[in-house]
């Protein structure tokens, strides 16, 4: 299992369009990936679940991914949490 934390920079928080991103991301992955904030939980797969962890900017996150493709998944993720056009 590979375990990284992020950091939500957006001013709008975690918002529909990267929530989408992260979706897309997830759907490509082969690992299960989880993003937690505090004692909530989303599945990546699911974007209503991501827009419920209310992630306003300066969030951090933790992500969870275990499977075959773990490490290049959670880069992605990381990468996605980087950009501030997202």
């Amino acid at each position: 299992m590979k375990e990284s934390h992020v950091t939500v920079q957006w001013k709008a928080g975690l918002h529909l369009r990267p929530a989408a991103k992260l979706v897309q991301l997830g759907k490509d992955a082969k690992s299960t990936i989880q993003i937690k904030s505090g004692n909530k939980v989303a599945n990546i797969k699911n974007i209503m679940s991501l827009l419920m962890l209310c992630a306003s900017m300066g969030t951090t996150l933790t992500i969870e991914a275990n499977g075959e493709d773990e490490q290049e998944v959670t880069q992605n993720i990381e990468r996605l949490f980087m950009d501030p056009d997202a």
